[in-house]
This record gives structure tokens, C-alpha cells and sequence, in this order.
């Protein structure tokens, strides 16, 4: 099973992102929106309320097809997946974007997202990550989204409460279990925020366009 999801996340990171850039220099060009991705990719684009500033190619926020550590990196194959239905989007956050990915390539990128939760993250990297020692960030284990202008700001609730309830359940006895044993995916990785904006027939075709990768498209293989 470990080598099988390896195999299917470096094709699906690798997939997934080259579509976003291509769909991305499309509707720059002044291309139609085709479906419901397009649409989403758009927002960035135009700084539609519903993410909050206009995103510039080079700098639009790439697709998040998991976070935390694979099994084969953690050592084998007994590990959570937690799958949340929401998207969001931070325009603060020194994140991973089409620009970076131009420059530094899928493996440098793709650190950063299997390290996002790391105690004590590898160094170097186009873009910050892992936990934080800060006492202000202590009570949900270090967790923390690292901020493009050097700062350091609180996880989202999602991140904190699935932390909380593998502290709880003791989940392998694992030290600061989120990435360490457990990873979260959006069921849709494309990214924009107030997910309860856009209604429940966006909603529904969002979520059929993410299926295909969580998790059938994963344990396919």
C-alpha cells in the first residue's frame, strides 16, 4: 500500500498541477470558464469576494492535494488520512504558487506539503513550514501557518481539532500525531475561502470534480 501511494501521489501532485497552470495562463488570456474549476481558478484571477485580492499569475495559491507525511515516509503503511469537504485560502501564508513551482519544480514543493506538520522540518525550501516553538502556539503542539512577511499565525480550527483527537484516542502513542502518523486532504484541493458562499449546487460539482482523488484516486493502485 506504501509504495502504491507513492507511486499515485508524485503522478496526481504532478497532474494536478501542471492542469492548474495550464487552465491558469488560459483564463489569464481572457479564456472562458469551461467548468466548475476554471470557475474556482478564476476567483484568484479577478479577486472575486470570495478570495479576497486579485492573485497575479506567478502568484496564484497551486492546488493542496494533501498535507502530512506519506506512509512510505513515516515508515510503513499504518497511518490516518483525515478528509475535510472545505477548501481555504490564506493570502498571508508563504505558500507554494504557480511562480514557485516554475522555479523550484513538484519535489521541492511537495516537501513542503508532506513536511507542513513536522516537529523538525528539513532546512532550505522556496517557502516556510513545520511546527513552531512559540509558547503562544504550545497548546495545539507547535502548530502554526507560516506568514510571508517572516510571522508566525494560529493553524486553521481543522488542523488543531483533528491534533486534538489523536492526542486523545493516543493514536500509536505518536508525539504530535498530525504528520506524523495522520494527514489531512481537502476534498477539494483547489483553493479559495467561504466555502459557504458559493451554495450548495457549486458545492456538490466542486465536490464530484475532487472525487476522483480522495481517496480512490489514491488507492487505485
Amino acid at each position: 500500500m506504501a509504495s502504491a501511494f507513492a507511486y499515485c501521489a508524485e503522478t496526481l501532485w504532478y497532474e494536478l498541477w501542471a492542469d492548474f497552470v495550464a487552465r491558469a495562463a488560459r483564463l489569464h488570456k481572457g479564456g472562458a470558464a469551461r467548468d466548475v474549476v476554471d470557475q474556482v481558478i478564476g476567483w484568484q484571477l479577478a479577486g472575486d469576494a470570495k478570495i479576497g485580492c486579485v492573485r497575479e499569475p506567478g502568484g496564484l495559491h497551486l492546488p493542496e492535494l494533501y498535507s502530512g507525511r506519506s506512509p512510505t515516509a513515516s515508515g510503513g503503511d499504518r497511518w490516518v488520512m483525515f478528509v475535510g469537504p472545505s477548501p481555504n485560502i490564506d493570502v498571508r501564508e508563504d505558500y507554494p504558487t504557480d511562480g514557485s513551482l516554475e522555479q523550484h519544480g513538484v519535489d521541492a514543493l511537495k516537501a513542503f506539503f508532506e513536511n507542513r506538520f513536522a516537529r523538525t522540518p528539513p532546512i532550505g525550501g522556496p517557502h516556510a513550514y513545520g511546527r513552531s516553538d512559540d509558547r503562544d502556539l504550545a497548546e495545539v503542539g507547535g502548530l502554526c501557518v507560516h506568514l510571508r512577511d517572516g510571522r508566525r499565525g494560529p493553524p486553521p480550527p481543522t488542523w488543531s481539532r483533528i491534533e486534538s483527537l489523536l492526542v486523545e484516542i493516543r493514536c500509536d502513542r505518536a508525539d504530535r500525531p498530525l504528520g506524523t502518523v495522520a494527514m489531512f486532504a481537502d476534498a477539494v484541493p483547489w483553493k479559495f475561502a467561504r466555502w459557504a458562499s458559493i451554495g450548495r449546487e457549486m458545492q456538490g460539482l466542486l465536490l464530484e470534480a475532487g472525487r476522483p482523488l480522495y481517496p480512490s484516486g489514491v488507492t487505485r493502485c
